[in-house]
Parts: structure tokens; C-alpha cells; sequence
């Protein structure tokens, strides 16, 4: 028998080289004349990205740091958009960036704070104006998201989501992933194999998202390891943004797990960048939560090419894992500098995230502390 399910995902999507050239079509079919545009500094001068914008006029434009978005940052940005009188919002560049420009729309669609949005007080609302993203990343998936992160002073990362703070449309447009610099290519590729990973994972997982992220972990085997090697391969580019893409329609469908809620605390206390402390966690989860999804982590090996065979227990899914990690030389825990140092910290943040909620089977304090310290145990791939 099938378990019932539901799925909602209205954000339009195109896919392809040089798709960045249409915004000016998509901002003109979506009603926007006045585009108020959030970006990274490292993206700012792509040469498709400069001709898109020439294409409409903006009315305003913040442009951000590399790094995940923090409370003085969204604060600016607010003012920001609050000033231009803009009808619509660009998001271009990495997750940050999208989340950025999505938490600071849900700020001025509620004339609230974000303190507020980010702690319930004011009820989530149709947006007050559109928002079209470009990615310029291949990880996060953020384009399909309706959440956005902040990294507060303390370290700590909070998140709000809904589907109503979903974009209007994204652009995905593999060559302008071609210049991005092996670490984030490397973290970010990771991080959305964990996303396609993950929604076959989860409680509220259904057929669509593990159809969905089987088919983002088939781009991702082809496509991960030629990026890391060689980021100038459009190829493996195109691949990895497929990946990227599927890993968000995925998550949205679904949700993300252990691995997302131990990688939030670690992350936080460390620096670490998200989809490294992702990648440093996830086979080790996987371990914890194989004996119930024995059927999901034989189809996540199918998906990842690895050889038939085995018990037929879901070791070769997790097999399959550790083997697409083993071939871009994922780091382990000592090679960048986490040890068991704030472990507790870490157990209490991981266990107050909400992806502990959705995960395969109940973790408490026990269940992440082990995953943890089996994780740091490891030598190397």
C-alpha cells in the first residue's frame, strides 16, 4: 500500500546555457519595471550577469560579502529595499545571497522585523513582490527553497521557512558556475547530493522526492568529481547545476535530516562553510538511520552507479556514499580542525534544529554524540 502524500512546488523554472540572458523577458512577464537587485561581490562582474542587468533598469541594489548572511546584513538590506519603491527583487549568486534577498522580501511584506519572521510572531503572507533568482553555485538548492538562514552573533545558524517565501522563478544557468573556485564547488556539490540523499531519507519523504533525488545523485556521480578536478569542464558544470536543481525540488518535496541538523551546530561553532560540515557528517548518519530505510539506501546506490551485490541491508547505499566521497577527497573531521571540543554545545544545537524532527528514526543526545565522535574518529576516505 502507498502511502498518502501531498507536493506543491509552483516556481517556474529554465535550465540551459546562457538562460541568464532572458531575466529581462522574465522581469517584463512578471510585471516588474522597477528591480531592486541582491548579489554577491564574486559575481558582480560576470560578463553574462553585467549584460542580463543592463537589460532592465534597477531602482536599487545591495550587493553582500561572500559568507552566510548575518543579522546586520539582512538589517541593511531592509532599508534598502525599503527605500527603492522597487516592484521586484533579483537574487543572484550562492545560497546566501537567495536567502538573503528572500528573508529581507518576508521583512518588508510584513513591515516587521526580522527578529519577528524568524521567530513566528507575524504569520507568514503572499509575497508583496516578486523575486527571481540566478544561481551561480551548484549546492544549496536555495533557488527552490522557501527558507532562508542567518548566522546570528553567537555562531548559531536560525532558519524560517514556508512555501509561500518560495521564489517566483530561478534561472539556472550552468556558465556561471564555470568560475567558481574548487572549495565551494567541492562543498556546495556535496551539500546537494545531500539534499537528494536526504529525501529519500525522511519521514516525509514520498515517491516524487525520492524519484527526484535518485535522479539528482545520477547527475551528481557523473558530474562531481570531473568539477572538483577540473572546474573549467561545462560538462560536469551542467551536470552538477542538474544536481543542484533536482537536490532542491527534492528537499522541497521532502525535508533534510540528521545530517543537515548536526552540520548547523558544527558548523556554526566552527566556521566551517555548510556543505563541508554536511559532507564531514552524512555517511556517519546514514549508518545510524540504515536499518529503517534498507529499501531507500539500495536505491540511492543504484542511483550513485555502485556495483550490485551485497546483503541487501542498505550497506551498499552507504558504500556508494563514502565512495563518491573517497573520490573527490572529501576531508575528514582532523584535517580541518574539528575535534570533540564543544560537543556538547553541538548536541544541544543539534537536537533543538528542525531537521532532527523529520529524520528516519528518533535521535536523542546518545544517537548524535555517537555519529559525531564516529565521524572525528575517521582517519581519511
Amino acid at each position: 500500500m502507498l502511502d498518502a502524500f501531498s507536493a506543491q512546488l509552483p516556481v517556474e523554472i529554465a535550465f540551459g546555457d546562457g538562460v541568464v540572458a532572458s531575466l529581462p523577458d522574465v522581469l517584463i512577464r512578471f510585471g516588474v519595471k522597477r528591480p531592486f537587485v541582491v548579489m554577491e561581490e564574486p559575481v558582480a562582474q560576470l560578463d553574462p550577469v553585467v549584460a542580463a542587468l543592463a537589460g532592465r533598469p534597477e531602482c536599487g541594489r545591495f550587493t553582500k560579502a561572500a559568507g552566510e548572511p548575518t543579522f546586520v546584513q539582512f538589517e541593511a538590506c531592509v532599508e534598502a529595499l525599503r527605500a527603492s519603491g522597487a516592484d521586484g527583487i533579483v537574487a543572484i549568486g550562492g545560497g546566501s545571497a537567495i536567502d538573503l534577498a528572500r528573508g529581507t522580501r518576508a521583512v518588508v511584506g510584513h513591515d516587521s522585523t526580522c527578529a519577528d519572521v524568524l521567530a513566528g510572531r507575524v504569520p507568514p503572507v503572499a509575497p508583496h513582490v516578486p523575486l527571481v533568482a540566478v544561481p551561480t553555485t551548484s549546492g544549496t538548492g536555495a533557488d527552490l527553497t522557501g527558507a532562508f538562514v542567518i548566522r546570528t552573533a553567537d555562531g548559531r545558524k536560525r532558519a524560517f521557512g514556508h512555501p509561500l517565501l518560495r521564489c517566483q522563478a530561478t534561472l539556472v544557468d550552468p556558465l556561471l558556475t564555470l568560475g567558481l573556485p574548487r572549495a565551494p564547488t567541492l562543498h556546495g556539490g556535496v551539500d546537494a547530493a545531500a539534499h537528494c540523499i536526504a529525501a529519500c531519507m525522511v519521514t516525509n519523504r514520498s515517491p516524487l522526492s525520492i524519484a527526484i533525488g535518485c535522479e539528482g545523485l545520477r547527475h551528481a556521480a557523473a558530474g562531481l568529481a570531473t568539477t572538483v578536478r577540473d572546474g573549467s569542464d561545462l560538462d560536469a558544470r551542467r551536470q552538477m547545476s542538474l544536481a543542484s536543481l533536482c537536490g532542491g525540488l527534492a528537499i522541497n518535496l521532502a525535508d533534510c535530516s540528521a545530517e543537515h541538523a548536526l552540520a548547523h551546530g558544527l558548523a556554526g561553532l566552527h566556521h566551517l562553510p555548510h556543505g563541508l560540515a554536511v559532507g564531514l557528517m552524512l555517511a556517519e548518519c546514514l549508518e545510524t538511520n540504515r536499518p529503517a530505510r534498507v529499501e531507500e539506501l539500495e536505491r540511492i546506490a543504484d542511483a550513485l552507479g555502485h556495483p550490485a551485490g551485497g546483503a541487501g541491508d542498505g550497506r551498499r547505499g552507504i558504500e556508494a556514499v563514502r565512495a563518491l566521497l573517497a573520490s573527490v577527497a572529501f576531508p575528514v573531521c582532523d584535517a580541518v580542525g574539528v575535534t570533540d571540543d564543544g560537543l556538547q554545545r553541538v548536541v544541544e544545537i543539534t537536537l533543538s534544529d528542525y531537521c532532527i524532527t523529520t529524520n528516519p528514526v528518533p535521535w536523542g543526545a546518545a544517537e548524535v554524540e555517537d555519529a559525531f565522535r564516529r565521524a572525528i574518529s575517521l582517519a581519511g576516505r
